[in-house]
């Protein structure tokens, strides 16, 4: 009978890191040491493409360490901005430009980066709307 929550995974990819933590574990000296980085990036890498319980699970790796892996490498790969100038020609035509000393503050929630606060001068309500448009659909960043 086949069990469909088994921890084997048939791929080369999986394999092959499996096989570069036994050749770890085997050349060992000390009963605990610490995990290399490049086998822990090894590790988090197949977190894409397969959940961290079935990784922990093939590569006999502790659950919780590997979850605080993963999420501590991609906090570290985020870039968030201190500051975002949004010119005439950096977003949609329209946008940006205009004579009203009209002021509006957009914000507009994330939930990757919070809740960003832009200042708006001199624009109407229809570029406002275009403008939040354009960074909820990422074409403005």
């Amino acid at each position: 009978m086949t069990n469909n929550k088994s921890p084997i995974i048939n791929s080369a990819q999986v394999r092959e890191v499996k096989e570069a933590f036994q050749v770890w574990r085997s050349g060992k000296k000390q009963g605990r040491e610490p995990i290399p980085p490049k086998l822990w990036g090894m590790a988090t890498r197949l977190c894409g493409t397969y959940s961290i319980n079935r990784i922990a699970r093939c590569l006999g790796l502790n659950y919780t360490a590997l979850k605080v892996e993963v999420n501590r490498r991609l906090h570290r790969r985020r870039h968030n901005p201190a500051f975002v100038e949004l010119t005439p020609g950096s977003v949609p035509a329209g946008i940006v430009p205009g004579s009203s000393m009209t002021e509006y503050v957009v914000e507009v929630p994330d939930s990757r980066d919070g809740t960003p606060r832009i200042h708006v001068r001199g624009a109407g309500a229809m570029e406002v709307a275009a403008l939040v448009r354009a960074l909820q659909n990422g074409e403005a960043a």
